[in-house]
């Protein structure tokens, strides 16, 4: 085979989550569920990597003669690979002894696999025990570390090994399929058990064995859990496989405050009077915020662009607590006059924290479909939005718009969001200078602890509520800006 045909691709949509899903018994949100998604750190959902893996296998036993000789596999799990993407097969190293291929999203290395290849086929065995399927639980454990060095067990698979090598045939010949099965149930077991629901699967090592273990089914037991690197090892043995799985233990969705934690840091009266208008107030800085202003005694009205379930809950507890609260739909990507026509007080302020996606897979340094993205976002709409408020109202519009460090600090891969930024900057600037009755408020946060600033280990973060707090008080004109 020549190096021209050492290469495919696959489009991994929506349909193919659901039926992978399925098959596995993984139902973990980070991959199903686009709301729950976009409080991890891909933002949204992403492909299983058992599944990249499978694909990648299946198409080498099709295409490769040697690979009849597998014994071994051993795959890194470098980054995540969206829903909706394409994602590229290069074989790189294809020999007597081994096969080597990386997995591609543009170019992005999503994932780095090598086969092993020993004397002779693996035997047409069969498990010791006969398979039974059942039904699987859709819910994924949440774990604290301490809980994790401690666990063992066998993994759970709702579909027969025949349902596999139905969708994996060329693999399923060659190495059976319970073998496909066995590797299957890592994604589950990585997913929906240990680490479970905040969990990453970093990698594995695993090797085709003749003589079966395990019977029917995939045992597992914590090798070692190091909490500091959050850093979970697994041993697993069964089904026709042994070896390691290597995983991560997220850090759990960032919570904001609660409004009995926020009450006593406002007067009770602090924002009376005010209307403020939060723009993304469903979570994070901007849940924070229509807590603040509302334990303070305004008058909040937060909007979503997906998640109304989630904004309403906020509104609920705001209310609860005696607070005001109200909920709009609002796609900031959409003319801002006709979505908030629905207002029935005049707005006194509005905080702006619509945004994307932050961190993207791209191509290359820098990306102008990208950057034109973020624009929309922190740019045009914000203009659109500042515009439709200012010709409704007699009255002056204090108007927050959060910037970032970024423009400074200059992060790796994320060159078209300071970009973004710094423009927005520059219109701020403007909009204070020839537009009447908008005041705009500037400020560069710092790394707060949000979901789109989520990493695999803790890092240090300061206190939102210190950030956004006088934020608020400046809103009103009561703190000088800084």
């Amino acid at each position: 085979m020549t190096s021209e045909n050492m290469a495919t691709t696959r489009y991994f949509s929506e349909d193919n989550q659901q039926q992978f899903a399925k098959l596995t018994g993984d139902w973990n949100p980070m991959h199903m569920d686009a709301i729950a998604a976009r409080r991890t750190q891909p933002g949204a959902p992403v492909v299983h990597g058992i599944h990249t893996l499978l694909w990648a296998l299946e198409w080498m036993a099709a295409q490769i003669p040697e690979f009849r000789f597998v014994r071994q596999i051993k795959v890194d799990f470098c980054k995540w690979v969206y829903v909706g993407t394409t994602a590229s097969l290069t074989i790189t190293t294809s020999n007597s002894k081994e096969i080597k291929a990386r997995i591609t999203v543009g170019d992005i290395v999503a994932a780095k696999v090598t086969v092993i290849l020993g004397d002779a086929e693996l035997k047409k065995n069969t498990p010791s025990s006969d398979y039974h399927s059942h039904i699987a639980s859709r819910d994924a454990k949440e774990l604290q570390f301490e809980e994790m060095e401690s666990q063992s067990g066998t993994v759970d698979i709702p579909t027969p090994p025949e349902e596999f090598a139905n969708l994996f045939p060329q693999l399923a010949k060659i190495v059976q399929p319970h073998r496909v099965a066995a590797l299957g149930s890592l994604s589950r077991l990585v997913g929906m058990i240990c680490p479970g629901l905040h969990s990453i699967f970093s990698g594995l090592n695993v090797s085709f064995i003749d003589n079966e273990i395990g019977g029917a089914a995939v045992r597992y037991r914590v090798e070692r859990a190091i909490e500091r690197y959050r850093i979970v090892t697994l041993e697993v043995e069964g089904l026709g496989i042994t070896g390691r799985v290597e995983t991560f233990s997220r850090v759990p969705p960032a919570l904001q405050a609660s409004m009995d934690s926020v009450a006593c840091h406002v007067g009770t009266d602090e924002f009376s009077g005010e209307h403020a208008l939060i723009v993304g107030g469903s979570r994070g800085l901007g849940e924070l915020t229509a807590k603040l202003i509302a334990a303070g005694g305004g008058d909040v009205t937060i909007t979503y662009a997906v998640g109304k379930q989630v904004a309403e809950s906020v509104a609920k507890e705001i209310q609860q607590s005696g607070g005001r609260c109200s909920v709009v739909a609002f796609n900031a990507l959409r003319p801002a006059a006709p979505q908030l026509s629905c207002l029935t007080k005049p707005v006194t302020q509005v905080y702006y924290y619509a945004t994307g996606q932050i961190f993207r897979v791209k191509k290359g340094l820098y990306s102008p479909e990208i950057y034109q993205e973020f624009t929309k976002f922190y740019a045009d709409s914000f203009f659109d939005l500042c515009q439709s408020l200012a010709a409704d109202t007699s009255k002056s519009i204090s108007v927050f718009y959060p910037s970032s460090v970024a423009v400074i600090d200059r992060p790796a891969d994320m060159t078209e969001y300071a970009m973004a930024k710094a423009a927005g900057e520059v219109l701020c600037e403007d909009i204070n200078r020839y537009m009447q009755g908008v005041r705009v408020v500037v400020s560069r946060l710092p790394r707060l602890p949000t979901d789109q600033t989520l990493s695999v280990v803790p890092v240090r973060c300061s206190d939102p509520l210190e950030i956004i707090l006088p934020i608020i008080r400046d809103m009103q004109g009561t703190e000088t800006k800084t």
